[in-house]
């Protein structure tokens, strides 16, 4: 990758730099995590029925923390949106909303075009996709360390895979040979 300014060779002038691209993952998030919402909430009600009847000085305390875990969950789905993947000059910026925060240099990022299933049970892998397939492959060379273990390969689920990869491309982070 070049550093500093490119110039146009028919002009002379300095071409301006690559824009920022913001990468949008939550729509293919938020419909799962609104269905194991739906589903969290339908077994907490049945939970709240039972512990009323059973144990009627514990169900106070219960709705509590379960209205906690709701607002905790909305506000998860909600950073999802506001939280996007970016693409920078010369780093990459990958969140999977509040819960994970992954900020690298471009120049240690390689762009997988293929993988198997099977891969992602790697121990060296992180998985931004959360609750989703992963349609992005990235490997990190050098490994990253993240809570005590390396990491060589991170896996996220986008809404626009090929933007994503055309950016990559352009900034030039070329596919790696898989191996």
């Amino acid at each position: 990758m070049m550093m500093g300014s490119v110039t146009d060779r028919a002009n002379g002038c300095a071409a301006a730099p690559a824009p920022d691209l913001r990468f949008a993952y939550h729509r293919g998030l938020v419909p799962l995590f609104a269905l194991l919402l739906g589903l969290a909430l339908a077994v907490a009600g049945l939970l709240h029925c039972a512990a009323a009847l059973l144990w009627p000085w514990m169900a106070r305390p219960l709705a509590l923390f379960d209205a906690a875990v709701v607002v905790g969950a909305l506000g998860l789905v909600r950073s999802f949106r506001v939280r996007p993947v970016l693409v920078l000059q010369d780093r990459l910026v990958l969140h999977a909303g509040w819960l994970a925060r992954v900020s690298l240099p471009l120049a240690c990022v390689r762009l997988r075009p293929h993988w198997s299933p099977g891969q992602l049970a790697r121990p060296d892998l992180l998985d931004l996709a959360l609750v989703g397939a992963p349609n992005i492959w990235l490997d990190i060379e050098p490994p990253l360390r993240r809570r005590g273990r390396l990491v060589r390969v991170i896996v996220h689920r986008l809404d626009d895979r090929e933007a994503f990869v055309a950016a990559l491309v352009a900034r030039g982070r070329a596919p790696a040979v898989p191996r």
